[in-house]
């Protein structure tokens, strides 16, 4: 139940596979700050139960890369666990990773917020099985043309004019914000592009409908 943050690059060293690092708890936060977690084993993964904040500008983890807060150099991966978080605190255009470079149960996000007042930018397609918070006004994710899902068990909190979806799509496939599992309650999609917010509203006419939307 404590809160770390690192104050340099922390190599964890060789020799280990599986959960190599471990988040055991709801109430922990890790703050990488704009620092790296490496690791020289292949098979080896971080395994987060709490709450992961970064400041990297190049995000968190992306399949092939070795600069970002957890570098995979060798097939480091993460992992997040039912209900954990993953907070991305860092300047303007900083990357919010995609995890679909890796398989299952590594490629997705339980929760995950932004926080800066700011505009970030999404890097692949990425799935959020829980929440997805904007945290307040000021705070845009730039999906460009890639895709963000929202699973049938997640949701999107603090959307507003102010605080929504950027799309940028080349063609009716791409840039979209796409959510599953919707009732047959109205559901919001806070979209827009880089100067208008341009929300869609959808009622599905019957339960456990998926729907992807973009504009233009």
């Amino acid at each position: 139940s404590k809160t770390i943050t690192l104050g340099s690059n922390f190599a964890l060293g060789s020799g280990l596979t599986g959960p190599k690092f471990v988040i055991s708890s709801a109430t922990s936060i890790l703050d990488l700050q704009h620092y790296t977690i490496s690791e020289s084993t292949a098979g080896a993964y971080l395994s987060n139960t709490g709450t992961i904040r970064t400041s990297h500008p190049q995000g968190l983890w992306s399949n092939g890369q070795t600069n970002r807060s957890i570098s995979n150099a060798n097939g480091f991966y993460l992992q997040s666990q039912p209900n954990s978080s993953i907070i991305y605190n860092g300047a303007a255009s900083q990357v919010v990773s995609s995890l679909s470079g890796a398989s299952a149960p590594h490629n997705s996000y339980e929760n995950l917020q932004i926080l800066g007042s700011n505009t970030k930018v999404l890097e692949g397609n990425t799935t959020v099985n829980r929440v997805f918070n904007f945290s307040a006004s000021g705070n845009y994710l730039n999906l460009g043309q890639n895709t963000l899902t929202v699973a049938s068990t997640g949701s999107i909190s603090n959307a507003s004019s102010t605080s929504y979806f950027v799309v940028s799509p080349t063609s009716n496939t791409n840039g979209r914000l796409r959510q599953n599992g919707l009732t047959t309650s109205a559901r919001l999609f806070p979209i827009g592009s880089a100067i208008s917010y341009l929300p869609v509203t959808i009622t599905a006419t019957s339960a456990s409908s998926d729907f992807s939307v973009s504009v233009f």
